[in-house]
């Protein structure tokens, strides 16, 4: 008997981190700074991926990256759910936090990875 495994892995990124927007002070802010460290890392680990040309993916970046190897690389389907706030896009003076979004998430649309099956004889 054959048995299939998957591993399902859903993460949040947690909305806006812009420190102006939310006021954040002391430990907040601290949280604020690595959270936006660590999306940094995952949209240029995507963009390695998604890049034939690139020969090293720099998965040690942060925890986020770290812990998502196996979800990102090897044999993985990789989708992504953006949510963008419409007023967001019209606010000319914070338009790069929609555009990275949009970037990282047409990356991820661009990743084109070989899947095998991994069944496990019983």
């Amino acid at each position: 008997k054959k048995v299939k495994r998957g591993t399902l892995t859903i993460i949040d990124l947690a909305g806006s981190e812009r420190v102006s927007k939310s006021g954040s002070e002391g430990m907040r802010l601290e949280e604020a700074k690595k959270i936006n460290k660590s999306i940094c890392a995952l949209g240029n680990c995507i963009a390695s991926l998604a890049d034939k040309a690139s020969t090293h993916v720099s998965f040690r970046d942060s925890k986020l990256t770290r812990l998502l190897t196996h979800s990102l690389s090897g044999n993985c389907n990789t989708a992504i759910c953006a949510t963008l706030n419409p007023l967001s896009i019209l606010s000319l003076i914070h338009i790069s936090e929609p555009t990275r979004l949009l970037s990282i998430s047409y990356a991820v649309f661009c990743l084109k990875q070989k899947t095998y099956d991994q069944s496990i004889n019983t």
